[in-house]
């Protein structure tokens, strides 16, 4: 049996890994946005030049976002990351370096910084094929709300693949608790270790 971490001990063993073990946070990032990408292709069939969209915050979960759109692009697909309730130049460390790394390759980008802008993306959400939820992660404490919220609930009817990075954004990754508005993902990929969540 696998063992199961609340949020504090993995946010406890990344550091471990960088500050004992000298790994970079970004091969740590890097690791992980490759591996879900590979998932995506692996589960899902017919993706070429299929348009995907991936949601990311201003945190980890969104520089891991931002390393998947990386992999995907080179795989044929083309993703537009959209950064969630914040600007590129909010992004620190490693979500930064991933957000430089997508534009060094001439990856699309967007920001969404109201209820508006969101709305003004209306005809690329329906066109996409595949949405990755990178917004929050294990990042999730009580109900969402505002822009985040209006996000997650606009996507309740959305028919194309959801997958999640780490955890449905609106999951509290220690109790399982929805307490508002959740992603109902298709697919979610556990990073590192799975969460009491994933289990309650």
């Amino acid at each position: 049996m696998r063992r199961l971490v609340t949020a504090a001990e993995m946010r406890a063993m990344d550091h471990e890994a960088i500050h004992t073990h000298g790994i970079p946070g970004t091969t740590l990032m890097e690791n992980a946005g490759h591996g879900v990408a590979e998932l995506i292709l692996e589960h899902l069939h017919d993706l070429e030049d299929a348009r995907a969209l991936i949601l990311a915050g201003k945190g980890n979960n969104g520089g891991d976002g931002f390393v998947i759109a990386r992999h995907l692009k080179r795989n044929g697909l083309r993703p537009l990351v959209v950064l969630v309730g914040a600007k590129p130049k909010d992004l620190q460390g490693d979500a930064a370096w991933a957000a430089s790394e997508w534009n060094a390759l001439g990856g699309e980008l967007t920001t969404v910084l109201s209820a508006a802008e969101w709305e003004a993306l209306a005809d690329e959400l329906d066109n996409a094929e595949l949405v990755v939820d990178a917004l929050l992660g294990t990042g999730a404490r009580g109900p969402l709300e505002g822009l985040l919220a209006q996000v997650v609930e606009s996507l309740e009817d959305f028919h194309a693949p959801i997958i999640a990075v780490d955890l449905p954004t609106g999951v509290n990754a220690d109790t399982g608790a929805v307490e508002g508005p959740c992603i109902h993902a298709d697919l979610t990929v556990a990073l590192a270790l799975p969460k009491l969540a994933h289990v309650l």
